[in-house]
């Protein structure tokens, strides 16, 4: 297996994800990425939205290194709230942001 297909798999794992997950999210086939396994060279392509859908960048993808410049990965539930901010009006965008601001800083008890 190729350090490239390791890195894939440790990101997988990481999330959660299987590799049907991947595949959904790049449009790559299952079998393109089971030959990536047993040591296939993907395309710069293929390599381009693996690195998007894992939200790392293209050089910790292929060498392994810069590991820090990856980009944390959202939670659904954080995905679910920017898919919301995003689809409001600016006049309530600056509403959400003003309720933010408001809440930051202050603690609240756990419930």
């Amino acid at each position: 297996m190729s350090d490239l297909y390791e890195r894939i798999d440790y990101e997988l794992d990481k999330r959660g994800w299987f590799r049907a997950d991947l595949c959904r999210e790049t449009g790559i086939s299952e079998g393109t990425v089971r030959g990536w396994k047993r040591g296939s060279a993907p395309s710069a392509e293929a390599l381009y939205k693996v690195s998007q859908a894992f939200g790392i960048s293209l050089e910790y993808l292929l060498t392994g290194e810069n590991h820090q410049k990856e980009k944390a990965a959202l939670t659904p539930e954080e995905e679910k709230l920017l898919e919301s901010f995003r689809s409001l009006s600016d006049k309530e965008k600056n509403a959400v942001m003003s309720l933010v601001k408001s809440l930051q800083g202050k603690i609240y008890p756990v419930l």
